[in-house]
């Protein structure tokens, strides 16, 4: 039984946390010896979590927090720094065999260790953070704090005794910028939410298509771009539109104001699980990004958690796993050129009767749905995957 040391700056008590952390660990936490650290956004609520504390308890999870702080002001400087520090001394304490990094900033940081320690780590790469970065506006290509952080990148990925990726366009971008050879592309995975037995609607012909929108309504999201979209589409055919977000609903209320949509709607906050557990109820997802050479190799989250519930999909093209899913399985249609042009829209109801017709094909898709999901984002292949990730190294 390897003994690993596991650092994210995601909170564990938020839904990223409890989605794509907490899973992983405890699947493999029967081989291993996890010690977890992780930056909270409310630190005091996470600590006083019993349920959390159950579930650590119960998979002989040990875990260790800092406070998480946004902005950029001095206090958050000296708030992050103090946590780094806390984190040194408990892998001081932890002795552990494997270092594990999730995501850019925490492998920076544990590969400053490993060099001095002489431990093993891994770099979990979720994504070309520098790039996207740079694409959010944060610093102009080729500038100083630009060549600086790919410099720092490139470090860490060659320290690194192996690099966890999420796409296979991702380990071919990373082979051809930096020339990493030990890559593994573990994708994105969830646990499966829905039964998997179709259930025949006896509703012959369907009035009302039921549509479900996951998601925030800023960047990376291009919600403005779906609400106009699905608009159109109940031009030609009545739609239902049920938005789940927390962040952004004054946002969202107000895009739908200035909109007036056809369709009718409805925004709700529930608990992850809970909204997970509602999405078979619906017709199709819709789930429409901003496709930058950086994001083209991500393994959205909410994919998975759609076709987990059997749903078609309408997305735009560009993401990599998307296009494979798209071509292996047709449980997505890209519905890109139905989106650039307002007057194709508005004049092509042809077009969007190909949507249509897409959507009524519900049983097709639920099978597809739940295939695409069984074989490439089940978490029990993840799990399995990084257990075979841990053997892999020695010590």
């Amino acid at each position: 039984m390897k003994k690993v040391f596991y650092y994210t700056f995601d909170g564990i008590t938020d839904h990223l946390g409890q989605s794509q952390v907490l899973p992983y660990i405890f699947g493999c936490s029967d081989k291993n010896k996890y010690h977890l650290f992780s930056h909270e956004k409310n630190l005091k609520q996470a600590k006083q979590d019993t349920e959390l504390q159950k579930q650590l308890a119960e998979h002989s999870v040990s875990w260790s927090a800092a406070q998480f702080m946004y902005g950029k002001s001095i206090k958050k400087l000296l708030v992050t720094s103090l946590g780094i520090l806390r984190m040194y001394k408990t892998i001081f304490t932890f002795k552990p065999d494997i270092l594990h990094g999730r995501g850019f900033i925490p492998s920076v940081i544990l590969a400053v260790y490993s060099k001095i320690s002489n431990t093993p780590f891994i770099y979990d790469f979720r994504s070309f953070s520098v790039e996207e970065w740079h694409e959010i506006g944060a610093y102009p290509r080729n500038s100083f704090l630009h060549k600086l952080l790919t410099r720092i990148d490139r470090w860490t990925l060659k320290s690194a005794s192996c690099v966890v990726v999420l796409t296979y366009s991702a380990k071919e971008m990373l082979l051809e910028i930096h020339d990493i050879q030990n890559i593994h592309v573990i994708p994105t995975s969830v646990q499966a939410i829905a039964p998997f037995q179709y259930k025949k609607n006896d509703e012959e012909p369907k009035k009302l298509f039921k549509f479900v929108y996951s998601g925030g309504a800023q960047y990376p999201y291009e919600f403005k771009l779906a609400i106009e979209f699905l608009h159109r589409l109940g031009l030609i055919f009545p739609i239902e539109l049920t938005i789940y977000n927390k962040a952004d609903v004054h946002l969202i209320e107000s895009l739908l104001f200035d909109l007036s949509p056809s369709f009718t709607y409805k925004i709700l906050n529930l608990p992850h699980q809970e909204l997970l557990a509602n999405l078979p109820n619906f017709d199709c997802a819709i789930f429409l990004i901003d496709v930058t050479p950086a994001r083209s190799t991500c393994c959205p989250t909410k994919l998975g958690e759609f076709l987990s519930a059997g749903l078609p999909i309408l997305a735009n093209s560009g993401i990599g796993i998307a296009d494979d899913i798209q071509k292996k399985y047709g449980s997505i249609l890209f519905i890109d050129h139905l989106i650039k042009s307002t007057d194709d829209i508005i004049d092509s109801s042809s077009k969007l009767n190909e949507v249509k017709d897409f959507i009524s094909n519900s049983e097709v898709h639920f099978r597809s749905s739940k295939k695409a999901f069984n074989e490439v984002f089940e978490i029990k292949i993840a799990i399995s995957s990084y257990s075979k990730v841990y053997q892999s190294i020695p010590g």
